[in-house]
């Protein structure tokens, strides 16, 4: 894992604001930037976000899929780990269809592309 510091909640804006509007070099940074901090809060060996709350780990799998698809962002390397983070979920599911209240997840529905790689498991049934 790395040791890069967590971004604050103004500087994750800036970095959103600059992968969506930025062109170029603040562009590349701010990918940069993300990919670091994705590497800092999400583990490689399973794809887990280590915050270790099924929610915080739902939205930041979001954001990844979103990098790479609507602000085209993809390369092998991220693509991959979308595909860890979001197998990863599937075994977040409860029997029910819902997140577990672990950590800051309040009861909730699983959202759909959750549900979708869950056919062959859920890791709370």
């Amino acid at each position: 894992m790395s040791s890069i510091p967590l971004l604050r909640p103004e500087e994750e804006s800036r970095l959103a604001r600059d992968l969506v509007l930025g062109n170029g070099p603040r562009r590349e940074r701010a990918r940069e930037r993300f990919l670091n901090n994705l590497d800092a809060t999400v583990s490689t060996a399973d794809g887990l976000h280590l915050e270790h709350s099924p929610i915080y780990h739902a939205g930041i799998t979001e954001a990844v899929r979103l990098m790479s698809t609507e602000l085209g962002l993809a390369d092998p390397t991220l693509t991959a780990r979308y595909e860890k983070m979001a197998a990863a979920a599937a075994w977040l599911i409860m029997p029910d269809g819902t997140y577990p209240q672990l950590g800051d997840t309040d009861l909730r529905d699983v959202t759909a592309w959750a549900l979708e790689r869950e056919a062959d498991h859920r890791g709370f049934a």
